[in-house]
């Protein structure tokens, strides 16, 4: 008689342990929505830098710009994945997060090929938002630069007497392969198929980058040098050129392609030309940028008085160049000053999404 109401007491709490097996709980195994957070109340997130679908060379240093906005507790960590990869992150100043936070990060462009960034944004409490991806191209960087460390040592010329006595005894190779004029680039600059901006661009060359020249057109204003398996030209005021650059043959090269705009100097190279020349140009692509975007100016002129881009003295080589960081939608003047005093501007909007 004394073991019926422990009986009837292990029966009940049986019951209530099945039933609790039957509540979906958070952790229970059941339905777990209760441990999502809702979509439409998700921090945002943006790639201001760079823009989609754009190239960088090889080894080149890319700013990739995040931010990051949350009109509830706030953003409190940035993260960013290149290729899917972890990369890097950074939190924000106040660790319950903030209404706004910016980061940037520096990625070294290598794998030539395409390439994802991937920003995500976060709160305190796990809340991510939706991710965003661009994809950028990373592309070869010209050619003979890996090379160029064989040739540092500076070339005496052949016809100083510096050269060490013991020198004509040794190797026969420097008569063989005789060194002459060098140049090294002061900024990344075109190559082209003639001594003029009218003749095509053909190429590029990186900064700092050293070569041989192999000739000179005949104020010697532009220079001569080998390119791939062919050969280029380059600007003179934009390299550092050491040697005796009167030395080098003067070549004489057939005149542009019949599209290009004609050159004032199909006369003889004594003559003077016949009136002002004005070019002004940009790297902006013609459709809106993200705010935040680099765009270089260029100009190159002849005949003319004075130049101001944007007002500033223009002064330097010519032709000239200078980068903007451009954050909202803005109109870059040149203006130009003619030898009669009168003034000539050339415009460049750049629109900014």
């Amino acid at each position: 008689m004394t073991r019926r109401p422990f009986i009837v007491l292990a029966v009940t709490l049986l019951a209530l342990a099945a039933m609790a097996c039957n509540l979906n709980l958070p952790g229970s195994g059941g339905d777990t929505t209760v441990d999502q957070q809702p979509a439409a109340n998700a921090p945002e997130v943006s790639i201001r830098v760079p823009v989609n679908g754009m190239s960088f060379a090889e080894g080149t240093t890319v700013v990739i710009q995040v931010v990051g906005t949350d009109s509830g507790p706030g953003v409190s960590t940035l993260e960013l994945l290149i290729d899917d990869r972890p990369f890097g992150s950074m939190p924000a100043p106040n660790a319950a997060g903030q209404g706004a936070l910016m980061a940037n990060f520096n990625w070294s462009a290598q794998g030539v090929g395409a390439h994802s960034i991937t920003a995500i944004a976060r709160r305190a409490d796990g809340t991510s938002s939706a991710p965003e991806t661009i994809s950028v191209t990373v592309v070869e960087a010209p050619p003979t630069v890996a090379p160029t460390p064989t040739l540092e040592p500076t070339p005496v010329p052949q016809e100083t007497t510096e050269v060490p006595a013991v020198q004509p005894t040794a190797t026969p190779a420097p008569t063989d392969t005789p060194t002459g004029p060098r140049g090294v680039t002061t900024m990344g600059v075109n190559v082209r198929g003639g001594p003029s901006t009218f003749y095509p661009i053909i190429g590029s060359l990186l900064a700092n980058y050293e070569t041989q020249l192999t000739g000179r057109n005949a104020d010697s204003t532009w220079f001569r040098l080998p390119y791939g398996l062919s050969e280029g030209w380059v600007y003179g005021e934009l390299m550092t050129i050491t040697g005796d650059v009167s030395t080098l043959p003067v070549i004489n090269v057939p005149p542009p392609p019949p599209t290009a705009v004609p050159q004032p100097t199909a006369v003889p190279a004594t003559a003077v030309p016949a009136g002002p020349s004005i070019r002004f140009w940009s790297t902006y692509p013609g459709t809106a940028v993200s705010a935040g975007t680099v765009i270089r100016f260029y100009w190159e002129v002849s005949g003319v008085k004075a130049v101001y881009f944007q007002n500033n003295p223009a002064t330097g080589s010519n032709p000239g160049g200078i980068e903007q960081t451009v954050n909202a939608t803005t109109t870059f003047t040149l203006r130009v000053v003619l030898p009669d005093d009168s003034v000539r501007e050339e415009r460049i909007t750049v629109e900014v999404k």
